[in-house]
């Protein structure tokens, strides 16, 4: 028996059958069993490689979330309280205040805080700084005395001031 290729499809003649005896008990299988089990063994650890990329990146997306994520807090609402007041709310939710310059302010009290930086709700990190304005008030405005004046001379002295 002379063949001149090594495999065959199925249990079938070989892939270039000449016209020789062919024994059928003699056919290989395409691939060969051992190239087949290490084509297997490859897939296998292609797979494996795969699952365990993907369980690193959720562990270190998890990890990372926690991290930055887990030590945030809502900021409280500060507008209309005293500085004193304030400073006890944010501190209570592990926050620093700061007390930036103060502005007129016709709605708001004098001495009453007026506007707040993150605004209320807003999650930060903890130990994050809160910005607030203190109110002086409405503004206050001396008007002269322009009685015995004449009009004009009046409105002069009142645009002056």
């Amino acid at each position: 028996m002379q063949r001149t290729h090594r495999y065959s499809f199925g249990c079938g003649k070989p892939v270039w059958w000449e016209g020789q005896n062919y024994n059928s008990a003699d056919c290989q299988f395409w691939p060969p069993a051992d190239e087949f089990s290490s084509m297997k063994s490859a897939i296998r650890f292609a797979l494996l490689a795969l699952v365990l990329v993907i369980v690193a990146m959720v562990s270190a997306l998890t990890a990372m979330r926690f991290a930055i994520h887990g030590q945030e807090v809502a900021v409280p609402p500060v507008v209309g309280l005293a500085p004193a007041e304030a400073e006890r709310k944010v501190a209570a939710h592990g926050l620093q205040i700061s007390i930036e310059p103060q502005y007129y302010s016709p709605q708001i009290p004098e001495g009453k805080i007026m506007s707040q930086l993150p605004l209320r709700g807003t999650k930060v990190r903890r130990g994050w700084q809160v910005r607030v304005a203190q109110s002086l008030g409405p503004t206050r405005v001396t008007i002269p005395d322009v009685t015995g004046e004449s009009e004009h001379a009046a409105e002069l002295n009142i645009r002056r001031r």
